[in-house]
């Protein structure tokens, strides 16, 4: 078996950090290869990168597989088991400290809830051998070391948290809308707007009518009078200006628009807004 497993030289009895790394490593093991059996006073990671085994704690077994993980909690007897025929790979991290329950509460990582799964990316085991290659070198900084852990942990109670949030769809009329709101200053089309969202112009349409009663063109124009209406009252922008501003190549069409979503002249409104304010 190789196995490599690096102590970093710390006080145990410091409780008052956040964070205190007490070791790190990784190991590829052999069939049948057994650990555990005594217990541990401080916290433990492990992490699957290859092939199976079996974590054995509290009277329970939990099968691992690449991606998962499991806690070793302190003053728990364990004891964890490679497959025969696949033995597992696997990288850990040591810890104790102040803050590490409330860290690992948030991820639902404890002694009843002791295996995860992280598949989103390599982000746990790169942190590992981040932690491992780091803790070699002479006068590292501990901030550097705990920084990596803080991104470890961090991933694993966003996995979680993504774990139980549930999926929501996001209608087409939403993504497009939002587009527009953001973009308001471009010149759009709504054939540019289908395709920039990967649909087709009808069903885009059906999306617009269904959710807001307006055709996509309809909604687009209305979003850019409406923010002509507000430059109008805030600024100091000239009509050719604010035509301008929100994307329009003649403004000619700006007028054209304006005028029939509100029934008056680009220079009749800032006279009313003005007279209204007087």
């Amino acid at each position: 078996m190789q196995k490599y497993d690096y102590f970093l030289d710390t006080d145990q009895n410091s409780q008052k950090e956040d964070i205190i790394i007490h070791n790190v490593g990784f190991s590829q093991c052999p069939p049948n290869d057994t650990s555990g059996w005594d217990m541990r006073d401080y916290f433990l990671i492990h992490y699957c990168t290859s092939g199976k085994g079996i974590y054995y704690v509290s009277g329970r077994e939990y099968p691992i597989e690449p991606h998962d993980g499991f806690l070793i909690t302190p003053e728990t007897t364990y004891m964890h088991l490679a497959d025969q025929k696949d033995p597992w790979n696997l990288c850990w991290v040591g810890f104790h400290g102040s803050k590490i329950e409330t860290y690992l509460n948030q991820a639902v990582l404890t002694d009843k809830h002791p295996v995860f799964r992280y598949t989103r990316d390599n982000l746990i085991e790169t942190c590992i051998e981040n932690l491992y290659d780091n803790a070699r070198i002479p006068d590292i900084s501990p901030l550097t070391l705990t920084g990596y852990l803080y991104i470890l942990l961090g991933a694993l109670i966003n996995n979680h948290a993504n774990a139980d949030t549930p999926k929501i769809s996001i209608s087409h009329f939403e993504k497009v809308s939002r587009y527009i709101k953001h973009n308001i200053r471009s010149s759009m089309t709504i054939q540019f707007l289908a395709a920039e969202h990967n649909i087709a112009p009808s069903q885009l349409y059906r999306s617009f009518m269904a959710c807001c009663g307006m055709s996509p063109k309809q909604y687009l124009d209305t979003q850019k009078i409406n923010k002509a209406c507000d430059l109008m009252e805030k600024t100091d922008l000239s009509t050719k200006e604010i035509a301008a501003y929100l994307g329009y190549e003649y403004e000619t069409h700006f007028y054209k628009t304006f005028k029939k979503l509100t029934g008056i002249k680009p220079s009749e409104y800032r006279q009313e807004k003005a007279d209204h304010q007087s």
